[in-house]
């Protein structure tokens, strides 16, 4: 027989057991629960932080876009106008692996200007000339003795020279002088001399660029000119965008840099302007092309610069400075003399 004696002590262990349960119980909970709590708020504040950054930064960009947009518009306005370049022949020279679709807002940009567009003449890797084969090719196209690259190299400055810059037409007098010596000449010339003409050889300008097209070594895009031939190109007056960047398949200074300073040398160019549609992110010189040109003595002072010629500012820049033929430095870059030519 269970007295009550012993009821009452189970009842009073089991009650004893609960307590000490609950109580280890909650002080085990309660702080694992006020710890993970404390992390989650942690976190939380640590994430409210960030982002007042980031909303202030961004405060402080849109500040600063509103600020440049403002000065790009007050000098912006005064530049704008159409047909600036009515019946004026421009021609765009640009490197394979410039982005075409860059070229081709270039292309809408002249001919928004009224000018006498006459097409892009794409520089291939196939004028590379530190390549065996090509300079072979280029020595074949050009009837050379041999295929030296010293040799083929001044044969296609010089041949590129004479094809994309020409010289003045001569007066009246000085063509006709010109006509009747070269009559006399045939007349008077051996029949039986023959020579192979040297890379400074006064070659035909003519089919010089048909030839190169013909090998490879240029395409043409004559998408929206008036005759969409090769045939013809450039005449004296003619204008030039050269188009490169860090995506170009030359290196500037083997064909590009070289032919600009030989064209400037000629004192009778027509303006220029180096055009580089985006910057380089890849090194620690991000205007890969326009850069060298900035810090050229001679080319400094002779053919227009514009870097991140992909923006407003940029393709605005480059129309007002082959409008003006003023040489001056513009865009984004530190070696800018400033965003737009002056109003």
């Amino acid at each position: 027989m269970i007295n009550l004696r012993y009821h009452i002590v189970s009842i009073v262990a089991v009650f004893l057991a609960l307590g000490i349960g609950v109580a280890l119980g909650s002080t085990f909970v309660d702080g694992f629960v006020v710890g993970t709590l404390r992390r989650n708020v942690d976190i939380l504040e640590s994430e409210r932080n960030d982002l007042r950054n980031e909303l202030q930064q961004q405060r402080e960009l849109l500040a600063a876009q509103q600020e440049e947009r403002a000065i790009l518009e007050a000098n912006a306005l005064p530049l704008i106008g159409g047909r600036r370049l009515e019946d004026v022949p421009v021609l765009v020279i640009a490197v394979e692996g410039v982005d075409p679709a860059r070229v081709e807002t270039l292309r809408v940009a002249i001919l928004g200007a009224a000018a006498r567009f006459d097409g892009v003449v794409w520089l291939t890797p196939r004028l590379d000339l530190t390549d065996p084969q090509n300079r072979a090719d280029l020595a074949r196209v050009f009837g050379l003795a041999d295929d030296g690259e010293n040799l083929v190299r001044r044969a296609l400055q010089n041949r590129l020279l004479r094809a994309l810059f020409p010289e003045p037409p001569p007066p009246e007098s000085q063509l006709l002088g010109e006509v009747l010596a070269d009559i006399t000449g045939d007349l008077v010339e051996s029949t039986d001399s023959l020579s192979v003409p040297g890379p400074d050889a006064q070659v035909p300008t003519r089919g010089v660029l048909e030839m190169l097209r013909d090998g490879g070594f240029i395409e043409f895009d004559g998408d929206l000119t008036a005759t969409g031939s090769l045939d013809g190109l450039a005449e004296f007056g003619t204008r030039f965008y050269i188009v490169d960047d860090a995506d170009g398949e030359l290196d500037p200074e083997d064909l590009i840099l070289p032919l600009m300073r030989s064209a400037v040398e000629l004192e009778n160019t027509s303006p220029m302007v180096a055009f580089e549609p985006e910057p380089s992110s890849e090194n620690d010189n991000p205007v890969f092309f326009v850069g060298p040109i900035r810090s050229d003595e001679l080319l400094s002072t002779r053919v227009a610069t514009v870097d991140h010629g992909s923006t407003f500012a940029g393709h605005l820049a480059a129309l007002v400075a082959l409008d003006r033929g003023e040489v001056g430095h513009y865009g984004s870059d530190p070696t800018a003399e400033r965003l737009l030519p002056a109003p």
